[in-house]
């Protein structure tokens, strides 16, 4: 496993951990676009999963655990954040 694959890893547990744990949201005028690299994880299968909850600019919230594989935010972020 890649260093990288391993911190990947790292981060998800550690995120599920704090899941439940209030944390700042991040908020977006734009989405997918505008979600910070830092507010998402690449899961080993190659999803992503928020790490942080998302307020969108209409007011509703994407909770941190959100999970896309196929959608087209996967897409935004395979490009913006590799």
């Amino acid at each position: 496993m890649t260093i990288r694959k391993i911190c990947a890893v790292m981060g998800l547990c550690c995120g599920m951990v704090t899941f439940g744990a209030a944390q700042a949201a991040v908020e977006v005028t734009r989405w997918p676009d505008d979600v910070p690299c830092s507010a998402i994880v690449k899961n080993e299968d190659g999803s992503y999963t928020l790490t942080s909850p998302v307020t969108l600019s209409n007011g509703e919230i994407v909770p941190a655990g959100t999970t896309y594989s196929t959608d087209d935010e996967y897409h935004v972020w395979v490009t913006k954040c590799g």
